[in-house]
């Protein structure tokens, strides 16, 4: 692929690598990586899932982000909060319940 160039076969982790950088540089922060002192944002897959079995660590990156709406997710960390677990957020409930008092409101007035 013409993303991932000569030195790398996957073109999710060019992808991905190239993303973390950007938004690093982009937001002048110390982010896009694991290292002592830096936020971190963080996304579990599910190894089990069926479309990473068997995978090399790049093809899951791939199958992961060409995954479509099937996504391998398990768990995902923002700022330290693990707001995705088990690949359901943590606040759907919420958020449902929310949703559905303003859509029978919606539907009440028009």
């Amino acid at each position: 692929s013409v993303a991932a160039g000569a030195q790398q076969k996957s073109t999710g982790r060019t992808l991905l690598d190239a993303a973390w950088s950007g938004g690093a540089t982009a937001s002048g922060r110390r982010i896009g990586s694991i290292v002592k002192g830096a936020r971190a944002d963080i996304v579990i897959l599910d190894q089990n899932h069926p479309a990473l079995l068997g995978l090399s660590e790049d093809d899951a990156l791939d199958a992961w982000i060409f995954s479509g709406d099937e996504t391998p997710v398990s768990d995902v960390f923002t700022g330290g909060n693990h707001v995705v677990r088990q690949g359901r957020h943590v606040a759907a409930d919420n958020v449902y319940d929310s949703y559905a008092e303003v859509a029978r409101n919606l539907a009440k007035n028009m």
